[in-house]
């Protein structure tokens, strides 16, 4: 049967081929008439989008003569984040692992205090607390969405909660107005991991924004990338002035290079969470495409749906639904929707249970048993 216009054609019947096929028209898609590389048998989970311009960005940063974090590069950035965002404030990073950190710190979360998170994430998510030396509690999700559940996360909460960290799972929004009433009514920080989630939004309000803070990620598998960055979101002017000592290894200096005081020393814990100057230039090219590369992203998309819903034209049938990872092993075989990445729930991840690696994690009860 003749593929829908608009769509890409799949005639091979070899379930392989059919795919390398799609793949490749695929990548014409995302390159336009670049060359695309010979089909073979292993099909990349990603591809950079590629502006044309990373030769040049790299080479005007380099006779810029900064390349450190905090230059004009990251200056540029967080500009093009906040219009995009509309955010109070944004501090890049060199992941959002990076971010998530510096999160936890801002939150002052510590032994004792717990951190409620969707088990269906990635491990940076729990990391980042339980370095601080938090414990994560898992929770499970709602199978529609593939993010946390509102009633379960409500019923998590003990006195010593301090934190709730929904996870925009796949760029798709959380229930934020349900979880910012829990929020507020116990008190709560707010922490979006929105690592998935840039050019997304809901009711008008970018992915990020909608708590106290955010995190973006800028890894290579996401939708804007630079091989490696993130951001945080500070969504109120009151956490900004301790943000700045954080990001800067605790110290002073970007009041320093106001001109705020006349030399920088040493005011809090922190790290360093900079981004360099060549990575930023990188990433506001990539800003500056954000609604090419979202078209070009759901253009592929597009066609792989009409494909594979075609009769007869692709590999539909030999492709299984995926089984989301639960809180309770035994039910981790429960077919839901399919989903387009296979994650293994945080929970049933080996190193949370050795002793002396990182801190315990809790498990909350399953509403299932």
């Amino acid at each position: 049967m003749p593929a829908k216009r608009g769509a890409m054609a799949v005639t091979d019947r070899n379930p392989l081929r059919a795919r390398t096929s799609l793949a490749q028209q695929a990548l014409r898609i995302l390159h336009g008439a670049r060359t695309v590389a010979r089909a073979s048998s292993h099909l990349p989970f990603n591809r950079l989008y590629r502006t044309g311009n990373e030769e040049v960005c790299i080479r005007r940063t380099l006779e810029a003569g900064w390349t450190a974090g905090n230059g004009p590069q990251n200056v540029r950035c967080q500009a093009l984040l906040l219009a995009l965002t509309h955010g109070c404030r944004a501090m890049l990073t060199h992941s959002c692992t990076g971010a998530l950190e510096m999160a936890a710190l801002l939150a002052r979360v510590g032994p004792g205090d717990e951190v409620i998170m969707p088990s269906f994430t990635f491990a940076s998510t729990a990391v980042a607390f339980a370095l601080r030396g938090a414990m994560p509690v898992f929770v499970d999700i709602d199978p529609q969405t593939l993010n946390i559940d509102p009633s379960l996360a409500a019923d998590a909460i003990t006195p010593r909660t301090k934190a709730l960290v929904p996870v925009h799972y796949a760029g798709v929004g959380c229930d934020m107005d349900r979880l910012t009433r829990i929020a507020r009514e116990h008190d709560l920080i707010l922490i979006e991991d929105a690592a998935q989630g840039i050019g997304a939004s809901i009711h008008g309000r970018a992915l990020g924004t909608l708590g106290d803070l955010g995190t973006l990620s800028f890894h290579e598998t996401k939708t804007v990338s630079c091989g490696e960055g993130g951001a945080l979101l500070l969504n109120d002017p009151r956490w900004i002035e301790r943000a700045e000592y954080l990001h800067e290894k605790g110290t002073n200096r970007l009041s320093f290079r106001r001109g705020e005081v006349d030399q920088y020393t040493w005011m809090d814990l922190g790290s360093s969470f900079l981004m360099s100057d060549f990575t930023a230039a990188l990433l506001a090219d990539q800003l500056e495409h954000v609604a090419e590369i979202i078209d070009a992203r759901r253009a592929i998309w597009d066609a792989y749906h009409a494909a594979f819903l075609e009769p007869g034209s692709g590999p539909a049938a030999d492709i299984e639904q995926t089984s989301r990872p639960c809180l309770r092993k035994e039910r981790c075989n429960a077919r839901t929707r399919p989903c387009h990445r296979v994650e293994v729930a945080v929970h049933l991840k080996a190193i949370l249970y050795r002793t002396g690696d990182i801190h315990s994690a809790r498990v909350s009860r399953s509403p299932l048993g």
